[in-house]
């Protein structure tokens, strides 16, 4: 049985290593860098379950959260100091544990800080495409959360195969997604941007959205689903310009000059979600 997890979670490298390759050029490349170490933490822990790994794996998945809501230029490198900060502090306990000569030091303050971090993570892409993934993620580490909180000393690893199936069903639903086209090109765009940042980064580029529209004048309101009705080539066109300026900051250095053209956005398509 527990072979079977190992490979399962093992196996979550393959969309993993697809989402590192779609994502070239967008600054949710570093979140991805943490998510590998997540997903090498809940290997240990279902190769090796213990109170040690459980943590390391639920410390790193939030980091990975975390690292989302920096990813923006020009402060995106900086901030992966910070999230390495944040890991320093939630693994006092191991410091804590070898002076004292004792196992890990979890206290409930600490555990709650580590929940608060990984809801923050969850629900930040509950409402997206990778939802039923966020789901699935957030039940596995769930169990690991109360099992900490419990103490338990008998551990077993097996719901780490559900970190696998939730980043297997995250590529399931971004390859299903693809196959539904939309009807405005401005509306591929904000739903591959919205989908590949989550909540948070998009709620903010939604509202600098809508106040340049308004500036400009143009008869445009960018919804959570996208803009619905009869618009103009040239309000598509404008719209899309917008959007391209204001999502610049998430775009590496050497990608934002390019424009969106009409056969950038198939390609565009094909990138997906940091995978955790």
């Amino acid at each position: 049985m527990q072979a079977l997890v190992i490979v399962i979670v093992a196996s979550a490298a393959i969309p993993l290593a697809v989402a590192w390759r779609q994502n070239r050029g967008w600054t949710i490349r570093h979140a991805l860098a943490w998510s590998w170490l997540a997903w090498l933490s809940w290997l240990g822990f279902a190769a090796y379950p213990s109170t040690e790994t459980a943590y390391a794996s639920l410390s790193f998945t939030g980091a990975a959260g975390v690292a989302v809501l920096g990813a923006r230029r020009p402060g995106v490198v900086a901030w992966n100091f910070i999230v390495a900060s944040l890991l320093i502090v939630l693994w006092l306990g191991w410091a804590e544990g070898l002076l004292s000569g004792s196992r890990l030091q979890l206290s409930n303050l600490r555990l709650l800080f580590v929940a608060g971090l990984l809801a923050v993570t969850l629900l930040n892409y509950l409402m997206t495409i990778s939802g039923p993934a966020a789901l699935l993620l957030g039940i596995g580490c769930c169990v690991s959360l109360i099992a900490l909180w419990k103490n338990t000393a008998d551990w077993s690893g097996s719901h780490s195969s559900l970190v696998g199936y939730a980043c297997w069903l995250d590529w399931f639903f971004r390859k299903l997604q693809r196959r539904v086209p939309h009807h405005f090109e401005f509306n591929q765009q904000w739903m591959i941007f919205r989908n590949r940042y989550g909540a948070v980064w998009s709620e903010r580029v939604r509202e600098q959205f809508n106040a340049a529209a308004r500036h400009k004048k143009l008869a445009l309101h960018l919804g959570w689903y996208g803009i619905s009705g009869w618009l103009t080539d040239r309000e598509v066109g404008e719209g899309t310009a917008v959007l391209l300026s204001i999502t610049r900051r998430f775009r590496s250095e050497g990608e934002v000059d390019s424009a969106i053209a009409p056969d950038a956005v198939q390609n565009e398509n094909h990138r997906g979600w940091p995978g955790f």
